[in-house]
């Protein structure tokens, strides 16, 4: 770009003037290299065009408008021989730039970066750049008070969008989708108040696979698992500082076993649930972890109707339980019979008849009749549910008394 140069100026930088400025006897002089004395009048107020020299520019070309002051156009020349142009408007607010690279061996110049910038000076409503072959890195758009920011593969497929919003503090991701070369959606992200979020994640048939959630101030956590349908439940995970929730579901959505531990992931107490294919309670089973790993204490056996059949309490380190079978729903402490049995072999010693809270009936039974507790293996064992869920909220027990 050619500087055009007040003719006064010209004048005296061709001749190669030296501008002397001093005070006389409270007065300015000024003097040239041929004592060629200029007054005030002569002097330049202002120029079209001023030079600048920048951190990232080995130097910065500034056209003005009429003002003399307000930038019109710039052109930064980078280190690296890019070359950066920059429109604004009368009001100073910068309006559109674009940043070429070094010239080629025949002279051409590849578009890096090009932005068109709102009224404000600040906000993008348009900025894209490019690799070095001319297709799309980047690009963001301003559209309806939001910013869609695009980042792309070689292929010039989207491989992540981004909606950012503005709000009080400034702006804001809400929502990020990952894509593959083909189109196909991998993950999905939304973004909530107070640090909550949730991800889903896609195969490569655009199918939903499993999702993690996080509450507002990070104080609950979600993750579920999916069957190949992409719809029903496979596995879940809640989680919360007091404790977590493995449920696993059946193929037809129905639960099949729910476990709540109650403390720690690892090594803390722990219920667990089973439900038949109709989603009804089948047993309960009530495990403490002591230093040898998990015992079950109490095991809950249900009816179709939901109603409790018996409780068996068992001993720890020894063979001995107490059956309590009931006569109507245990959970309302109905009549029913309790069968002790030994600890020594786990032979039948007592049974107990109770009604309304009195004992009508007693029956003893001796070690050689050889009668013991009769349960399904199913009922008595931890069923796998590898792998156990992650620790992600930290266990801080609720304080006592609440």
């Amino acid at each position: 770009m050619e500087i055009s140069l007040n003719p006064i100026l010209r004048r005296y930088v061709g001749a190669a003037a030296v501008l002397v400025a001093a005070l006389v006897g409270g007065g300015i002089w000024l003097a040239t290299t041929d004592n060629t004395e200029l007054g005030l009048t002569d002097f330049p107020i202002g120029t079209d065009v001023r030079l600048e020299v920048a951190k990232d520019a080995e130097i910065r070309t500034v056209e003005l408008y009429a003002d003399r002051v307000t930038a019109k156009h710039s052109v930064a020349t980078l280190r690296d021989g890019s070359i950066t142009n920059y429109w604004y408007r009368a009001d100073g607010t910068l309006e559109k730039a674009v940043t070429e690279g070094p010239p080629d061996a025949a002279g051409v110049r590849m578009v890096k970066r090009q932005a068109e910038i709102a009224p404000d000076g600040f906000t993008y409503l348009y900025d894209v750049e490019y690799l070095a072959d001319g297709s799309k890195s980047k690009e963001t758009k301003f559209e309806q008070g939001k910013l869609l920011r695009s980042y792309f593969h070689a292929n010039g497929i989207a491989r992540r969008v981004q909606i950012i919003v503005a709000e009080k503090k400034g702006w804001r991701l809400t929502q990020e989708d990952l894509y593959r070369p083909d189109t196909s959606l991998v993950e999905s992200v939304r973004y909530g108040d107070n640090d909550a979020w949730e991800r889903k994640f896609f195969n490569e048939q655009n199918v939903l696979v499993n999702s993690k959630a996080m509450g507002a101030y990070g104080t609950r956590y979600t993750e579920v698992e999916y069957y190949p349908d992409g719809v029903t439940r496979q596995r879940m995970v809640e989680q919360n500082g007091q404790g977590t929730k493995l449920t696993t579901y059946r193929t037809n959505g129905a639960r099949d076993q729910e476990r709540v531990f109650s403390g720690p992931v690892t090594g803390s107490n722990l219920v667990v649930t089973a439900y038949d294919s109709h989603d009804r309670m089948t047993f309960q089973q009530w495990w403490s972890f002591g230093e040898s790993g998990y015992y079950m204490w109490q095991l809950k056996t249900f009816r179709e109707n939901g109603s409790m059949a018996k409780s068996v309490y068992f001993e720890k380190n020894s063979k001995g339980a107490t059956e309590v079978v009931f006569k109507g729903d245990g959970a309302y402490h109905s009549d029913f019979t309790r069968r002790k049995f030994r600890n020594e072999d786990g032979t039948l010693e007592l049974e107990e008849d109770e009604v309304k809270n009195k004992v009508v009936a007693t029956r003893q039974f001796s070690p050689e009749r050889n009668i013991k507790l009769q349960l399904p293996k199913e009922q008595l064992e931890l069923k796998d549910v590898s792998p156990l869920p992650r620790q992600v909220i930290e266990y801080a027990p609720a304080p006592m008394g609440r």
